[in-house]
């Protein structure tokens, strides 16, 4: 009898460990939910806040960008320099500005083109073949083709390419051909952007090149620039914020 009252003693003990073993069990579980969801909360939290950072740095683009517009399409007739330092946020800025002057409806019957930083030509194509193209591209007739070629390679003085194949021409004559291909259709507003396999020397004639045929052409510069030396006194300059 008292051995059965002994063992009932220790099963009692037994099931009062077992039960505080798994009321502490549940209640690290329980604290275990608790942390995970407070981190999933500050997780949740600091996504959100990246979400919110992104947003405004895309608003703040956006917003330059639409200042950038109002800045180009202002009153006078000066060539504009786009400066930033840094040349991707110059391209996206530029970009940008390229893209409302085609949205804004005041601009319907402007003709702009654009010089891209690298030019799509055809390698077996000579000087010639490739302003041809351009214009035969348009349904002009040969007589105009003819005129408007020969009119542009005199203004761009690239009389001595003319017969040359395109894949045989350095990297200044390419990029001269290329601006000879933008203005032989008569933009009103060319958009430049910076050709990166340019040295010092050449870009300086091709800045020089650019401004005096804005005015022969009477056509608007917008250029891209990350060195402020070579923004002349008389152009207006919009910085990329």
């Amino acid at each position: 009898m008292k051995n059965k009252k002994n063992k009932n003693k220790k099963d009692i003990k037994n099931e009062e460990k077992n039960k505080n073993k798994n009321e502490n069990k549940t209640e690290n579980k329980n604290e275990n939910k608790v942390n995970e969801k407070e981190l999933d909360k500050k997780v949740n939290n600091k996504n959100l806040e990246l979400e919110v950072e992104n947003k405004k740095e895309i608003e703040t683009k956006e917003e330059n960008s639409i200042d950038m517009e109002e800045n180009i399409l202002g009153e006078g007739n000066e060539n504009i320099a786009v400066f930033g330092p840094n040349i991707k946020d110059n391209n996206y800025f530029f970009e940008k500005a390229i893209i409302n002057f085609k949205k804004n409806e005041d601009n319907k019957g402007e003709r702009f083109n654009i010089v891209e930083s690298k030019f799509n030509y055809i390698k077996n194509f000579t000087v010639e073949e490739t302003l041809d193209y351009t214009l035969e591209l348009l349904s002009m007739n040969y007589g105009d083709v003819v005129e408007n070629v020969d009119s542009i390679i005199s203004k761009m003085e690239i009389e001595d390419l003319r017969k040359l194949k395109m894949k045989n021409l350095s990297n200044f004559a390419l990029r001269k051909v290329a601006i000879a291909n933008a203005l032989i259709l008569k933009p009103d507003y060319l958009f430049v952007y910076n050709d990166l396999d340019l040295n010092e020397e050449e870009r300086k004639l091709e800045l020089k090149l650019l401004r005096k045929l804005s005015k022969e052409l009477e056509f608007k510069l917008i250029y891209l620039t990350t060195n402020k030396d070579e923004i002349l006194d008389s152009e207006k300059i919009v910085e990329v914020k």
